[in-house]
């Protein structure tokens, strides 16, 4: 089940003596529970001869269809 976002209201009611007046201060806040992130990290390798930046090569990626494939200088597609 999902809910929405919580409203809180604060009011403050100020008198002025001098001219017989009130005046009222309103604000309201929506509160939103913030989405869970989910990240993760991999070592960063060619995908073909599995070496990357602790071998000194360079590695560049390139989206192939829907994925997203990882190439050294030496493997790298035209």
């Amino acid at each position: 089940m999902r809910s929405g976002p919580s409203i809180y209201m604060s009011q403050i009611l100020v008198h002025k003596q001098k001219r017989n007046e009130s005046l009222l201060f309103q604000d309201l806040y929506f509160i939103r529970k913030s989405p869970d992130v989910k990240s993760g990290v991999e070592e960063v390798v060619c995908d073909i001869c599995k070496k990357g930046l602790e071998d000194g090569l360079s590695v560049t990626a390139k989206t192939i269809g829907q994925k997203t494939k990882l190439f050294c200088g030496s493997h790298f597609p035209n």
